[in-house]
């Protein structure tokens, strides 16, 4: 059984650990913030998500037609939010369908209403779903 002495400095241990966990998440997520930042103001707006995913779209459209295929888009959107974003259900991904599913995501993410995601704003379901399909 562990002594209370151990299981105090144990506790103290994880609990000075934390902060340098959510720095690790922040560093993560401002990394991400800078690479698509075209405009440099420490934040993306819309404009910046749409043209990160669309360079996706390309990377992941190995057979270069003009849609995804489920083959090509597994790894980053799952079975149902692929069906939901297949607008026109035919088992493919436009781009246009795809930035459309971006745009949704961005605007969840975005709870401020600012019209632009910081660092602060990249967790959460929505927020981890968005940055699958840009980067």
């Amino acid at each position: 059984m562990i002594s209370e002495y151990r299981r105090a400095v144990l506790t103290l241990f994880a609990i000075a650990a934390m902060p340098l966990q959510c720095a690790g998440k922040q560093y993560a997520m401002d990394a991400v913030i800078a690479k698509y930042d075209r405009n440099h103001d420490h934040g993306l707006d819309l404009a910046e998500v749409r043209a990160a995913a669309s360079a996706h779209f390309d990377a992941l459209n190995r057979d270069g037609d003009t849609t995804l295929e489920t083959s090509e888009a597994r790894e980053i959107v799952g079975p149902q939010m692929f069906a939901r974003a297949d607008t026109d259900h035919d088992g493919t991904l436009s781009k246009e369908e795809y930035l459309a599913l971006v745009e949704r995501l961005f605007r969840k993410t975005d709870t401020e209403h600012f019209g632009r995601l910081y660092a602060r704003d990249l967790s959460g379901k929505a927020a981890h779903a968005l940055l699958k399909l840009i980067q």
